[in-house]
């Protein structure tokens, strides 16, 4: 699964190569998991730029049925997210990519 978060963030810089894996994702029937995988690598990379000191604490894992999962590795980070939640709705709301993100779920481990 990892392989293809990979060519789907290099997809997204380069509109021919996107182009050329969603008409490869119709023919596998992947376009659901290609859409979900786009999500995940779109929401990290809006972490990583927006909240770089929860990069290592906050971790994107699913995105399914309109909700981004994100797990957190302790209680204190989780309540930092629930606090942020509304802001970081809004730039989903921002991103083309994350216009789909209706909710975000917090795991804790």
């Amino acid at each position: 699964m990892n392989i293809v978060y990979c060519i789907l963030y290099i997809g997204s810089m380069f509109e021919p190569i996107q182009n050329f894996l969603g008409q490869v994702g119709k023919g596998f029937h992947m376009v659901p998991q290609m859409k979900a995988g786009m999500v995940c690598s779109q929401a990290r990379k809006l972490i990583s730029d927006n909240y770089p000191h929860f990069t290592d604490l906050w971790t994107v894992k699913k995105f399914e049925n309109k909700t981004l999962t994100i797990q957190t590795k302790d209680h204190s980070s989780a309540s930092e997210l629930r606090m942020r939640t509304e802001q970081l709705l809004a730039q989903c709301r921002e991103n083309q990519y994350l216009k789909g993100v209706a909710k975000i779920a917090i795991m804790v481990i």
